[in-house]
């Protein structure tokens, strides 16, 4: 049965109670700012789930709010069954006991009335099983490609859709989010976007950080070991993308240690990489927004090494694992 000929389910169970999901790894400089802006809802969440990470002080900050508030915080140790934020978000679901989630990322502060919209939405609009702060759709968003089908760290799901799905895959480390909106998609469940929801940054992110962000993302081979040969199908610039990625490091260390033995060589080698960032660059970003500038550039030079990186990374070390098809048959079919 095809994506298209499957029933689109309904949820209309109760939504009465909300919780508030928050993973947090070292997030000492923003985590009281991010719950202090839940704590000051006009509807108070019923409960605060987080789960930490932590070797700073975080922790600590958590417990220290928790104890200035009548509303439930509850603080729970990540887990070490799983990989990275996909085990602390699978970790939240499991501790859900509420009508629907809402997905919040620390760093980010949000309304008064951040919690309210989201109970009276999806009250009033039984048939979407999502509601995201997606920055470019207003309304409905059919496509699962699209950045605001799914936005994770400011969303909320209604728990009957969480059942359906088993919550995360703990296994998928970074990229949970692109898995889970995989399984949504295939699952027939509809997404709702609005920029009404958007969060204010606590503090600004680091050119580092970024960095530090992309090289922990999942390459293709995550999802070609989980789906198979649907995924190429599916999204074949993630695997081509990749790809490329892993030719142009082979290339440009060709290109190296050939400099001293032909310079014309080295120059031949060393024009398969820069032609397949220029590749990588139009299709990941001059398409949409246009020429970028220097600091686009910058950021994407080492974000398109890392693709081949954490795709080598995970051909060579990682390994079938017992992967959660909640939502969608084994392979994608």
């Amino acid at each position: 049965m095809t994506t298209q000929e499957r029933p689109t389910p309904t949820f209309d169970g109760p939504i009465e109670s909300v919780a508030v999901g928050v993973p947090t790894k070292d997030n000492e400089d923003s985590i009281r700012a991010t719950l202090e802006s839940l704590l000051e809802q006009h509807r108070q969440p019923d409960r605060i789930i987080v789960v930490d990470a932590s070797t700073d002080r975080t922790p600590e900050i958590v417990r220290d709010v928790a104890e200035s508030t009548d509303v439930e915080i509850a603080l729970l140790e990540e887990t070490t069954h799983g990989r990275g934020i996909s085990a602390a978000r699978q970790q939240i679901y499991e501790a859900l006991e509420e009508d629907l989630l809402a997905c919040l990322d620390t760093e980010k502060r949000v309304e008064p009335d951040w919690v309210e919209t989201h109970l009276e939405f999806h009250r009033e609009h039984p048939e979407f099983g999502v509601l995201n702060a997606g920055p470019e759709v207003e309304g409905e968003v059919e496509n699962p490609k699209t950045y605001d089908f799914f936005v994770q760290a400011n969303c909320s799901i209604k728990r009957e859709v969480l059942d359906l799905l088993g919550g995360w895959d703990r296994w998928m480390n970074r990229g949970e989010d692109w898995d889970f909106r995989i399984r949504l998609w295939r699952a027939g469940v509809r997404s709702y976007s609005t920029a009404a929801l958007a969060a204010d940054l606590v503090v600004d992110e680091s050119p580092y950080v970024e960095i530090s962000k992309m090289s922990a993302r999942p390459g293709c081979v995550a999802f070609l070991r989980k789906y198979g040969r649907w995924y190429a199908s599916f999204y074949p610039i993630h695997v081509l993308g990749d790809v490329a990625s892993a030719v142009s490091i082979a290339a440009t260390a060709l290109a190296v240690l050939l400099a001293p033995l032909t310079l014309g060589g080295s120059l031949a080698l060393g024009a398969v990489p820069l032609t397949a960032f220029a590749v990588y660059v139009y299709f990941d970003y001059g398409r949409a927004h246009g020429v970028p500038d220097a600091r686009e550039l910058a950021l994407r030079l080492p974000r398109f090494y890392l693709l081949g990186y954490t795709a080598l990374r995970e051909l060579l070390y990682a390994e079938d694992y017992d992967w959660n098809y909640g939502g969608v048959e084994r392979d994608g079919r």
